[in-house]
């Protein structure tokens, strides 16, 4: 799961639902350029 959010409790909360679901994240930084997202995405799997 890929979350772009910003640090909060709101962040906090969602990737404490995807580790009890026995997922797995990839934190994305929306002030990261758009290629750079991208890339992370694409090479994530």
């Amino acid at each position: 799961v890929g979350r772009a959010l910003p640090r909060s409790l709101d962040m906090v909360v969602g990737l404490l639902a995807i580790l009890k679901a026995g997922g797995a994240y990839v934190p994305l930084d929306p002030e990261y350029p758009l290629e750079r997202l991208h890339y992370m995405i694409e090479d994530s799997g």
